[in-house]
């Protein structure tokens, strides 16, 4: 995520296909933008530890509502406040989701 303004696009229920989503994201602002949707889950950008390689977004089906189980808030609130922090340190998600989910 670079220093300047980020767009972050919240819902409550999606109503739009995960392509759709995935081309916003695309086609909008590059890594400053992100797409979360509280019933259904949020998009993030995968890439190579190489930064010169320009990362890509995919969907994470990151929430079960039939359990209460929100992740996609956690990860929406996450993301408002590392935007915030003047120094943010870099999402690994890689080990995010091996140390919590991939066990």
């Amino acid at each position: 995520m670079k220093d300047g303004p980020a767009l972050m696009l919240f819902g409550f229920k999606r109503t739009a296909s995960e392509k759709a989503c995935l081309k916003l994201m695309e086609e909008a602002s590059g890594e400053d933008c992100s797409i979360v949707s509280l019933d259904s889950g949020c998009c993030i950008w995968v890439g190579p530890d190489d930064e010169t390689i320009p990362a890509t977004p995919r969907w994470l089906d990151a929430t079960v509502p039939e359990v209460d189980v929100y992740e996609t808030l956690a990860f929406f609130y996450f993301n408002v406040i590392n935007c915030c922090h003047p120094e943010r340190a870099s999402l690994d998600f890689k080990k995010i989701f091996s140390s919590t989910w991939m066990r």
